[in-house]
């Protein structure tokens, strides 16, 4: 019977352990990746607007990532051509939400 390059072990296709072995037969460290640095700064805003009758509207406005520092994620599968070139990136982003009390 022949098994699945990707399931080495037999252990299922979400197992931690096999993603760490290798076709080879080693082992990958554990922790022997390291991700890039993440710089973010968030920003949030709000603003309590009372209302008669006990009644309020709560204004939010949020921001991510403020700077647009660029936040890199590398690949760590070795099977994929990707393997640790740089994947996604997290951009910034922002939202606005109100909320009524009462």
């Amino acid at each position: 019977m022949l098994k699945a390059i990707s399931d080495l072990r037999n252990l299922g296709a979400g197992s931690v352990e096999r993603q760490r072995l290798r076709p080879d037969g080693s082992i990958v460290p554990r922790n022997a990746f390291t991700q890039p640095a993440r710089n973010r700064t968030n920003v949030r805003i709000q603003q309590k607007i009372p209302l008669p009758h006990r009644v309020a509207i709560d204004v939010m406005a949020e921001a991510f990532n403020v700077f647009n520092r660029p936040n890199w994620t590398i690949t760590t599968q070795e099977q994929s051509p990707q393997y640790l070139k740089r994947t996604a990136a997290e951009n910034r982003t922002m939202q606005f939400g109100f909320r009524i009390t009462f």
